[in-house]
């Protein structure tokens, strides 16, 4: 079984959370999902999700992602997406997926461009 966490951390006023995990599965998304949300605020947000490990992106964790970036959207936040794997990056960048979130590839992009000014 592979064995996921996250770690939160704050740079420049946005919030950086990076998920541990190769595989986002669906036990792992169980494992996961409840830690992320209870960190989503109830207002507007700067938030980077960062990928660093991960090689493969299940359902579930695809409906995770877009739960969280609807959280953050209607709140009136911004969703940066930090993903290292170029074929896990080509799935987000599909026309019909997630427009309104930006995909970097390296952490003090997305922090700069979320960053308020």
């Amino acid at each position: 079984m592979d064995s996921s966490s996250l770690s939160v951390s704050d740079s420049s006023g946005v919030t950086v959370v990076t998920l541990h995990a190769r595989d986002l599965v669906e036990h792992t998304v169980f494992e996961l999902r409840p830690q992320v949300l209870k960190l989503l605020p109830n207002g507007p947000a700067r938030w980077v999700l960062h990928l660093p490990e991960t090689q493969f992106i299940a359902s579930a964790g695809i409906g995770l992602i877009v739960q969280i970036a609807h959280k953050i959207s209607s709140n009136g936040g911004k969703l940066a997406l930090c993903i290292l794997k170029t074929e896990l990056v080509e799935l987000f960048r599909a026309p019909y997926f997630l427009q309104s979130v930006a995909i970097f590839s390296d952490v003090p992009a997305a922090v700069a461009a979320l960053s308020p000014h």
